[in-house]
């Protein structure tokens, strides 16, 4: 099994969104407190109506049927977090979105 992990910082926390492969299918997204409410927007921009569900983690299956291209998927998570400080490896959590979360 693979496994992806992004990890980029929000101030001094530590932001993790954990992905397994498609052979899993399972899909963990965890954010600290600070980030619960743009998270849940994010989904919602990508047409999930899973809420705070998403928090804990989304079933590979709600992600791949409610797909945006790969573009579109990395500019809602930037457009959600880009302001926050702290986060400085954004051309690296659009790499792995683009050519290994969704391939």
């Amino acid at each position: 099994m693979t496994n992806y992990q992004i990890l980029f910082w929000y101030g001094v926390i530590p932001v993790q969104i954990r992905v397994r492969d498609e052979f899993d299918e399972y899909a963990m997204f965890r954010f600290p407190a600070a980030f619960q409410e743009a998270a849940i927007q994010a989904s919602q921009a990508l047409g999930l109506d899973c809420g705070e569900d998403c928090m804990t983690g989304c079933t590979w299956g709600d992600w791949q049927s409610h797909l945006a291209p790969k573009d579109q998927i990395a500019q809602i998570i930037i457009s959600e977090f880009e302001d926050m400080p702290g986060i400085t490896d954004w051309q690296h959590v659009v790499e792995v979105v683009k050519t290994k979360l969704w391939r």
